[in-house]
């Protein structure tokens, strides 16, 4: 998915003309908490266990305690689902403007399969 044109003009044009796309990504990603940021070295499997656990866990929606209900062994792999689906929702939906999520969830695409460093959710799913 790229971009929406127009929003990146208009986030231009918001900025007097000085915004490309590493300045909407940064405003972007700094809205969002710093964890979601695609890290420098992708985790170990056990790293990107943790983190997806700890995602799904520290939410107040109804998932963390529906998922009690689930065999213990499966737990885990939905947690990772959870995982994907709050950071691309979050990447959407809270950050301050279209063109900043139509950016993000662009990179967050391009780094959402195996041959690409990905981050903890990536690394768990595509195991």
């Amino acid at each position: 998915m790229q971009p929406d044109k127009n929003a990146l003009e208009m986030e231009v044009l918001a900025n007097n003309g000085h915004s490309d796309l590493d300045e909407v990504l940064a405003r972007g990603w700094a809205a969002l908490p710093a964890s979601y940021r695609i890290p420098e070295v992708a985790p170990t499997l056990e790293e990107a266990r943790a983190w997806c656990r700890q995602l799904a866990e520290s939410h107040y929606e109804n998932f963390h305690v529906a998922s009690w209900f689930l065999p213990k062994a499966l737990r885990p792999h939905f947690h990772s689902i959870y995982a994907y689906c709050r950071v691309s929702d979050d990447l959407g939906d809270e950050v301050g403007s279209t063109a900043q999520a139509l950016a993000l969830l662009d990179l967050w695409a391009a780094n959402s399969t195996p041959a690409m460093k990905g981050g903890p959710v990536i690394r768990f799913l595509l195991r």
